[in-house]
C-alpha cells in the first residue's frame, strides 16, 4: 500500500501461487498530517501487466483489508511465508533488486542459470580483492525480532589458490548497524561443480527496523593465480 508521500510507501514480495497469503504492511511511527483518506495497491510497480495474454501471472486477488494495531510476529508470524527476495531468480536478465560492488572483481549476471532458468548471477574475482551481491535491506515493515527468516539458494562455482566465497544474513538495525548475523557460507574453499541448494532458517535479532540483508562475498587473497567463480540462483528470503 501507498500513498502520494514516497516515505509512506510499504513494499512486500509476494512469491505467487494459489494459496493465499497474509501480508502486513508496518506504517508504526508514521502518521500523515491530516490522517490517511485512501489505499492504493500496485502490483508489479514499474512493469507493464499483460493479464490479456498471461492472465495465469498478471491475476491478483485479494481481500480482508484490516487496519490492526501491529503486524504480527515474533517467534514466527510477521511475515507468514513472504518471500522478500527481489528478483532473487533474476529472470530480469540484470541485477534489478540487487546491489553490485566489484571491490576488484566483477559482480554481474550471466546464462544460463540453475535447473534451466535464463539467467543467474556470477561473481568473480583473480586478483586480492571481493566481488560482492546483495539483497539489501528487504522486509522492512515485514519481517519482525523473533521471526524465524529462512534463506534458500542454489550455488556453483570455481576456486583457486586460496579463493573462497562467503554468504551471511544481516538482521539490519533501523538506526544503522546490524542486531544479528547470520552465518550461511563461512569462507568456504570448497566451490561445488554442480548446482547445490542450500537453505538454513536464522532467527531475527532484536532490531529489524532496517529489514534483512543478503550478502555474498566471493573472495582472493594475495595468492598468485588466485581464482573465484561464484554462480548464484534462485534466491529466496522466506519470513515466518
Amino acid at each position: 500500500g501507498a500513498s502520494a508521500a514516497e516515505d509512506r510507501e510499504r513494499t512486500v514480495n509476494h512469491p505467487g501461487g494459489s494459496e493465499w497469503v497474509e501480508l502486513c504492511y508496518d506504517f508504526t511511527g508514521d502518521t500523515p498530517p491530516g490522517g490517511s483518506s485512501a489505499l492504493t495497491f500496485i502490483f508489479e510497480n514499474g512493469t507493464n501487466g499483460d493479464a490479456a495474454n498471461n492472465p495465469d501471472a498478471w491475476t491478483f486477488y485479494f481481500d480482508e483489508i484490516e487496519q490492526v494495531a501491529s503486524c504480527p510476529g515474533g517467534g514466527g508470524g510477521g511475515g507468514s511465508g513472504v518471500d522478500v527476495a527481489e528478483n532473487g531468480d533474476f529472470e530480469t536478465g540484470d541485477l534489478t533488486g540487487w546491489d553490485a560492488f566489484n571491490n576488484q572483481g566483477s559482480a554481474t549476471t550471466t546464462s544460463p542459470g540453475a535447473d534451466g532458468s535464463t539467467t543467474a548471477g556470477f561473481l568473480t574475482v583473480s586478483v586480492p580483492g571481493n566481488a560482492v551481491l546483495k539483497q539489501a535491506n528487504k522486509g522492512v515493515g515485514v519481517v519482525v525480532p523473533g521471526d524465524d527468516v529462512t534463506v534458500t539458494f542454489d550455488w556453483k562455482g570455481t576456486q583457486a589458490n586460496g579463493a573462497e566465497v562467503s554468504a551471511q544474513l544481516f538482521s539490519e538495525q533501523g538506526g544503522g548497524g546490524v542486531s544479528a548475523t547470520g552465518v550461511i557460507l563461512n569462507a568456504a574453499s570448497v566451490f561445488p561443480a554442480d548446482w547445490t541448494t542450500v537453505s538454513m532458517t536464522f532467527t531475527a535479532g532484536a532490531d529489524v527496523g532496517g529489514g534483512v540483508t543478503l550478502e555474498v562475498v566471493a573472495i582472493c587473497g594475495g595468492d598468485a593465480g588466485c581464482l573465484a567463480e561464484v554462480y548464484i540462483d534462485n534466491v529466496s528470503i522466506e519470513i515466518n
